[in-house]
């Protein structure tokens, strides 16, 4: 129990690592094809593949990045013209609701600024809620910008050091338990890319059919 409280308390210390891990491991299989077919130490292998990974992610977040500036840009452009027929329409709404509510009954005039002065009271929040997540974005950024640094160093670190690291583990631990835990790994990729094959396989006959 207090393991897992103390582990509970340090996860978001721990995330960079565990993240890094679980890179570490999709990373093998390149790194090990580096080594082989180009002869180069792991360390230089995994800095290619870990290099490689960068650049495929800061490729698929830069067209998303221009993405969307293209269809901020679109927005902005539309903008005038939508807030020019917003105001117009707002304006024939408002002397419609004008010549109504001087027909009204008191009562119901007093409900209805009572519901314009909560509408009002709510905007009023909203906006704060909105500026106040702004600052917390703000101050939040550094923190993301080390996060990210400390997943990508550990990610070069697990991956280069992975004999030295699982050497130190199996010496920590029973013979009988890393048998247990390698057989647990197999089982599941064999389980998870068995399942992948199968639905490649249909996707194909439905795309062949279709």
């Amino acid at each position: 129990i207090l393991g897992a409280f103390v582990l509970y308390k340090l996860s978001s210390y721990l995330a960079p690592f565990i993240i890094a891990f679980i890179i570490s491991l999709f990373m093998e299989p390149s790194i090990r094809f580096i080594s082989r077919k180009l002869k180069l130490k792991r360390k230089i292998a995994a800095f290619i593949s870990l290099l490689f990974l960068l650049l495929v992610i800061g490729t698929v977040l830069a067209l998303i990045i221009l993405r969307l500036i293209s269809e901020i840009e679109g927005v902005v452009v539309a903008i005038p013209n939508f807030v020019n027929d917003l105001i117009i329409n707002l304006n024939t709404l408002f002397n419609r609701a004008v010549d109504v509510y001087e027909w009204l009954p008191d009562d119901i005039t007093e409900h209805i600024g009572t519901i314009l002065s909560n509408v009002s009271s709510s905007l009023i929040s909203l906006s704060k809620s909105v500026a106040g997540g702004a600052i917390t974005t703000a101050v939040s950024i550094p923190h993301a910008i080390v996060f990210i640094f400390t997943t990508i160093m550990a990610t070069y670190f697990f991956a280069s050091d992975r004999e030295k690291i699982y050497g130190f583990i199996e010496k920590q631990l029973p013979k009988s338990w890393i048998e247990g835990l390698s057989a647990i790994k197999n089982n599941a990729f064999s389980a998870m890319f068995g399942y992948l094959k199968a639905l490649l396989i249909i996707m194909c006959i439905t795309f062949t059919e279709l």
